[in-house]
């Protein structure tokens, strides 16, 4: 059943669509993968961590996100107020 939940996750995180929602399942699948079924740690950790990271960059440009909800932006600008 773990491997379905892992399959389904990558589709949509390849997809892109809900990456950050699936990014985040997988985090967690990989997680208590470590934990119950006591994956190679060093594998499970780093591919936990790429999880995390997916989770928190999001999808793409190009991706069905990207499409379907609109591209965000983060625009950094500098204030002259002498960071007040």
């Amino acid at each position: 059943m773990a491997a379905g939940a892992f399959i389904v996750a990558a589709v949509f995180i390849s997809l892109g669509f809900l990456t950050r929602t699936f990014a985040t399942i997988s985090a967690l699948l990989w997680m208590i993968a470590l934990l119950i079924e006591h994956a190679e740690p060093f594998i499970t950790i780093v591919a936990a961590l790429v999880a995390v990271a997916v989770a928190l960059l999001g999808g793409g440009a190009f991706s069905l996100d990207a499409r379907l909800f609109g591209r965000r932006r983060v625009v950094f600008t500098l204030s002259d107020n002498n960071g007040s």
